[in-house]
């Protein structure tokens, strides 16, 4: 049984009563999170397809239904609403996916005519699936997860995350990124954008409340949801704080334990800036591409140490358990590209060999990662 799968299980019963997910109109115990997804596990494994796509806006329903892919062992593609028809076309016709599940307040109309959409709604009960009741058939999948980027082209490029890599991350969160009961972790990032992964299984693995912003208008002013809602846990992009300062609201980011940072370079002034309103804040300052499985360094800071892991931006740190960091093609004296092996890197591009081969090099019988980011 997968890790997250053995952990909401145990939530379940030993936190039974106790908030998962949370939206501004919704809540979701761990027992009937539990509940859900198993339901979900059943269709999933029934339908037998490898490749699933979840669409949509409705994120509480999303997270459900990339729990029951997981579970099932069904390789899940999430799919923001933000993302133009054109583009999602290209994703499902990438992944050869005839399964798309509407998360979205609105119905979704493609001309692919293989395609079936389904609409997921457990309180209005609209998902049917007509092959529920086929027999079992033991799937052969070791993908996660795909996660679509854009490349230089401008064409879609399907990120392949296995179930170890996954698994190894939600580990390393674990330990780093403890939430835990009786706390709770703001979910910002679009299900389409790898750091939702930090977020989500860092939260329901660890028995955390996870509020879940849907609406626009929480986008914009997320620190009144952070204030009202009571969140003393965030997983962000630096470039969210400004978006806080801007709204003259950091105050209201007082009570906030805990915030990892990733996706952007965390710059002194964020920090002065927290920690001018949240004397107690600890910042975990992270990095990681979408191929090494949204992060694989971290730094602890605090308001006594971040002014020494200051250079062009603050550092961000040493390598997780289990990856390591190398500079090659140096332009000066320990600066240059950054390369990274271990535990948490890809399985490669979706029917993009060429370009994989591309993105990685061997050195020493290790195989590394070209990130492409100059470091120092």
């Amino acid at each position: 049984m997968l890790l997250i799968e053995k952990k909401i299980k145990q939530f379940s019963k030993k936190y039974s009563d106790y908030i998962a997910i949370e939206t501004s109109d919704l809540k979701i115990t761990y027992k009937k999170l539990y509940e859900y997804t198993l339901y979900l596990k059943k269709i999933f494994t029934a339908l037998n397809k490898k490749n699933i796509i979840i669409y949509g806006e409705k994120k509480l329903f999303c997270i459900l239904a990339i729990l029951g892919c997981l579970f099932s062992g069904t390789t899940y593609i999430p799919v923001s609403k933000s993302v133009p028809l054109k583009r999602l076309k290209k994703i499902i016709e990438k992944t050869k996916s005839d399964i798309l599940i509407n998360c979205s307040n609105t119905e979704i109309k493609l001309d692919i005519k293989k395609i079936n959409i389904y609409d997921l709604s457990f309180f209005e009960k609209k998902f049917i699936a007509k092959t529920y009741f086929k027999k079992k058939i033991k799937k052969n999948n070791d993908i996660a997860y795909i996660i679509f980027t854009s490349g230089s082209t401008g064409e879609p490029k399907g990120v392949c995350i296995s179930y170890k890599s996954l698994e190894h991350y939600v580990i390393w969160l674990n330990k780093n990124f403890i939430i835990g009961p009786n706390n709770s972790c703001l979910q910002y990032a679009d299900i389409g954008f790898d750091l939702s992964v930090a977020d989500i299984y860092g939260t329901l693995t660890s028995a955390g409340r996870l509020y879940v912003i849907e609406s626009e208008y929480d986008k914009i002013l997320p620190a009144r949801v952070i204030e009202e809602k009571k969140i003393n846990h965030l997983v962000i992009v630096p470039s969210i704080i400004d978006l806080i300062l801007n709204s003259n609201e950091l105050k209201l980011l007082a009570n906030v334990k805990k915030i990892f940072f990733c996706g952007e370079p965390l710059t002194k002034n964020h920090l002065k800036q927290i920690f001018k309103f949240n004397h107690n804040a600890v910042v975990l300052n992270a990095y990681g591409p979408t191929e090494f499985t949204c992060s694989c360094s971290s730094i602890k800071l605090n308001n006594n140490n971040y002014k020494q892991y200051l250079d062009y931006s603050m550092s961000f740190g040493k390598p997780n358990k289990g990856i390591s960091f190398k500079i090659i093609d140096s332009v000066k004296k320990n600066i240059g590209e950054l390369v990274i092996s271990g535990k948490q890197m890809f399985n490669g591009y979706l029917d993009q060999k060429k370009l994989t081969i591309q993105k990685t090099l061997k050195k020493k019988k290790k195989k590394y990662y070209k990130t492409g980011d100059i470091v120092k």
